[in-house]
């Protein structure tokens, strides 16, 4: 299906990116932001494309908050996106068939590449049931469904009142489950509980946050994961030995995976960094330079190896298959490494300072009793 995408007017400076974009059926929005003092934004030409563009059978994506940021709340939705579906609905006497289709994302790390993402897809929003609210009076009808979206959206995203919510929230998410994967209905759940705690019962949330900050600290400072926490190594030494044994083993295999890695894993960390200080591209920019630099730097060191080494050409191609094995060995090499690592120190915590370890046991316990205590409601 054909899609097309709306972005900023700012990256349609450079000519030749401005001529990609199109043939990328990217169509460009002016944002107040993005022009010069006394200037006025004109996105009429831009109204009309994406109405075209939907006319024809198009898939329009758009991002209807505005801006991209890393914070776990929705902004208020600019009205554009219910205009243009329902001005294209109106070109056609609302016989199109068009839908809304709300798309969440829920970053857990987006400042984190590889980080985990809960992607959740609302029920579609008929722009054809708006008919009857649309031409009695368009403009309210664009304000009540940006409302109806914005609640649609909502209900699919985990939302929190601020920062500090924020960072309580994922300092309690990880307390709850430790390494493993993240559930989205209970994180929503656990959301709403801090929302509605904060609100209801501040004293108990006063003394949640700072039960959940002595936690963190005290993890912290022992600088041990969570995973290491789970794998509980003084219950299983001759597992720690049986991992290092095999660490040892594979170890050249890592290092000619890190010889021929190095430079196109850490050039896209570095040009991200180079090319914008938003933290919120630097994910998308190091998975794009990334697709280009791994297959550049595989035909370049096959080509040494084949001109230097001269070992034939099946020898020649066995080494460019081993290339993408290999990086994924060391990347898992490298994790494994980091865990046995994580789990000796936790070792060594729970020979010399045991105490401690009970003092966080007992923490984690408070913490738990407090999210558990009944709000005033009854709930």
């Amino acid at each position: 299906q054909r899609t097309g995408f709306l972005a900023k007017s700012t990256i349609f400076a450079n000519r030749l990116i401005s001529w990609l974009l199109k043939q990328l059926h990217v169509i460009p929005v002016y944002r107040r932001e993005d022009v010069q003092p006394g200037q006025r934004t004109n996105n009429l030409g831009s109204f009309r494309a994406c109405i075209q563009y939907l006319s024809k059978g198009g898939t329009l994506l758009i991002f209807p908050e505005g801006t991209s940021f890393a914070e776990m709340k929705l902004r208020p939705l600019k009205s554009g996106l219910a205009r243009i579906a329902l001005e294209t609905e109106a070109r056609h006497d609302f016989g199109l068939g068009l839908p809304i289709l709300p798309v969440a994302l829920n970053y857990l790390a987006p400042n984190e590449f590889r980080s985990p993402v809960i992607i959740n897809i609302g029920p579609p929003i008929w722009v054809k049931d708006w008919e009857v609210v649309y031409k009695n009076n368009p403009q309210a009808c664009v304000k009540q469904l940006t409302a109806h979206l914005q609640e649609q959206m909502e209900a699919l995203l985990i939302i929190a009142d601020d920062k500090e919510q924020e960072n309580l929230l994922k300092q309690l998410t990880q307390l709850i489950n430790g390494a493993g994967p993240a559930d989205f209905e209970q994180q929503q759940q656990l959301a709403n509980t801090l929302r509605q705690m904060a609100r209801q019962q501040p004293d108990v949330y006063e003394a949640l946050r700072e039960k959940t900050l002595l936690y963190t600290r005290i993890k912290q400072r022992l600088k041990v994961s969570e995973k290491a926490f789970e794998k509980a190594p003084w219950q299983r030494p001759l597992g720690m030995l049986a991992q290092g044994l095999y660490l040892l083993l594979t170890l050249p295999l890592f290092l000619l995976g890190v010889l021929t890695h190095y430079l196109p894993y850490t050039l896209p960390a570095h040009l991200a960094r180079r090319l914008t200080d938003e933290i919120e591209y630097h994910a998308a920019i190091m998975m794009v330079s990334g697709m280009l630099l791994f297959p550049a730097f595989y035909v370049l060191e096959i080509c040494l190896f084949h001109h230097f080494l001269s070992p034939g050409r099946w020898f020649t191609l066995a080494f460019g298959l081993s290339l993408p094995l290999l990086g994924i060995f060391s990347l898992y090499y490298g994790q494994h490494w980091m865990d046995l690592r994580q789990q000796f120190k936790l070792w060594l915590i729970y020979l010399r300072k045991k105490e401690l370890l009970q003092k966080l046991a007992q923490q984690q316990a408070d913490i738990l009793s407090l999210l558990q205590a009944p709000s005033p409601s009854g709930g």
